[in-house]
């Protein structure tokens, strides 16, 4: 079904964006790259993998509804499931980054 992989993608991929957004904006992309490469790709798949279920939650009404017929589209739930996302991404990204430096 393309419209639930829509919604799952722009829960990965929002929160994702934002989170690198901000770490290029606060200057700490650079050195978080530098000390710990593998700590930033495992924080990236974690965000996503979050992000992925806070995409299924949207997307869980709209996909029932499209199993019954009732259904007109997709792009309400993959707006708010990237722009819920990206609201997460860029509350985690900043907590972290506050943690630690």
């Amino acid at each position: 079904m393309p419209g639930i992989r829509a919604v799952l993608l722009a829960g990965f991929l929002s929160g994702n964006a934002i989170g690198l957004l901000y770490l290029t904006l606060e200057g700490d992309l650079l050195e978080s790259l530098q000390l710990n490469p593998l700590a930033l790709f495992g924080a990236f798949l974690a965000v996503g993998l979050a992000g992925m279920m806070v995409g299924a939650l949207c997307g869980l009404p709209r996909f029932c509804l499209e199993k019954l017929g009732a259904a007109d589209g997709w792009q309400g739930p993959v707006v708010v499931s990237g722009t819920v996302y990206a609201c997460v991404g860029f509350m985690i990204s900043s907590a972290v980054i506050g943690a630690l430096w």
